[in-house]
């Protein structure tokens, strides 16, 4: 059970990476070179996605879908101009 789950997210994390990456390649400044390669950002992202929801699934917490989404906004958006910006 607990592998066909890890299946599930793999194929999840696989299906973001996939939107993810163009995402932060148009949000790259012209002309510039990003502190972190794309495909490490790309993830790191997918990565910390994937665990907090995860996390969230394990925990038993009550949070909303979309409170989820406010938070996981909020932790990796910095993460993401910092990693873009030189």
């Amino acid at each position: 059970m607990a592998e066909s789950g890890e299946l599930r997210f793999d194929k999840f994390k696989s299906y973001w990476s996939k939107k993810i990456e163009p995402y932060l390649l148009a949000h790259l400044p012209k002309g510039k070179q990003p502190k972190v390669p794309i495909d490490i950002l790309t993830n790191y992202v997918t990565s910390t996605l994937i665990e907090l929801l995860k996390w969230w699934n394990k925990s038993g917490e009550e949070y909303t879908p979309k409170q989820m989404e406010e938070y996981f906004f909020a932790l990796i958006l910095p993460s993401i101009s910092s990693a873009l910006m030189e």
